[in-house]
């Protein structure tokens, strides 16, 4: 899989929630390789197991105040283990993700492509087939992440959940 987003950002917020006068503008083109395995081997406790490993480049280009940083480099990979249980209707699938720190970093620049920290992510998937046509989706993340060393910043938990409904055009 090939997947590709872009985030951009020209506000920078205080403590309070208000607008810093301080003048700020940031964009990240990010393209991530994504390999997927599912294996056919026996199952694991009743589930099909897969592998992923996903690498990230980014393109990044940061000004804050009068300081400015552009460049590109590879990011942070990930690696993942899973377990996929599979009906007629109800598709489920649970694993871990773990980020490792491989991707470039360094303190004197204001864009890094790399978070120089560990992280693992624990998630529960399920797709709920409704018709021919229709299906649902949930998904629960929770990321533990470590300490950057560099920094002494702990981002600490990180909870969300992802929600969709989709129609399939008919062929």
């Amino acid at each position: 899989y090939m997947y590709n987003s872009y985030y951009t950002a020209d506000v920078l917020m205080n403590d309070d929630g208000d607008v810093a006068p301080v003048p700020f503008d940031v964009s990240v083109r990010v393209h991530t390789l994504r390999f997927l395995h599912v294996f056919a081997s026996q199952p694991i406790l009743g589930g099909t197991p897969g592998l992923l490993i996903a690498q990230p480049y980014l393109f990044g280009d940061a000004s804050i105040g009068p300081r400015h940083d552009e460049h590109d480099d590879l990011g942070d990979v990930t690696v993942g283990l899973m377990l996929g249980w599979h009906a007629p209707k109800v598709h489920q699938l649970s694993g871990i993700d773990f980020t490792l720190p491989t991707g470039a970093y360094s303190t004197a620049q204001l864009f890094n492509a790399g978070q120089n920290k560990y992280a693992a992510t624990f998630y529960y998937g399920v797709t709920r087939n409704f018709s021919d046509h229709v299906d649902g989706n949930l998904r629960a993340n929770l990321t533990v992440a470590g300490e950057n060393p560099d920094t002494d910043y702990q981002p600490g938990l990180d909870a969300a959940l992802e929600y969709s409904l989709n129609y399939r055009l008919p062929r």
